[in-house]
């Protein structure tokens, strides 16, 4: 991985989870407030973001901010689908399901997978 391809990664995790972590706080597209939410998925994007502000002749700095940023979007990723396993059996419990997956939530999914391949593509460079 070289470093050109580091900083696209950099700047578009980063951008994709300030934007949605800016959605969730203002509640601006499909979302709901939730603010504890919001804030880790700017921390997310602030470890993304962070990147780029390191030395560019330090490879390795920056491929760290991706890893560690790409370990947190996958946790990011568990937490949701622990959240919509958890919705999806009390409905069962309560006789009445009625899930549905907001427009943030399939984005945190989606990015989650997403990340999770970067992960693997970033761990090779530290083995």
């Amino acid at each position: 991985m070289n470093n050109s391809r580091i900083n696209v990664l950099l700047w578009l995790m980063g951008t994709l989870y300030f934007l949605l972590g800016l959605n969730t706080l203002l509640g601006f597209f499909l979302a709901e407030k939730d603010l504890m939410f919001a804030i880790m998925l700017m921390v997310n994007a602030a470890i993304y973001l962070f990147g780029l502000l390191e030395n560019p002749e330090n490879l390795n700095r920056r491929a760290a901010h991706l890893l560690v940023g790409s370990f947190f979007s996958f946790l990011i990723l568990f937490f949701k689908i622990f959240i919509l396993i958890g919705l999806w059996l009390s409905g069962i419990v309560e006789n009445m399901c009625m899930l549905s997956i907001p427009v943030t939530n399939i984005l945190v999914i989606f990015s989650g997978i997403v990340a999770s391949f970067i992960y693997a593509a970033t761990r090779k460079l530290f083995d």
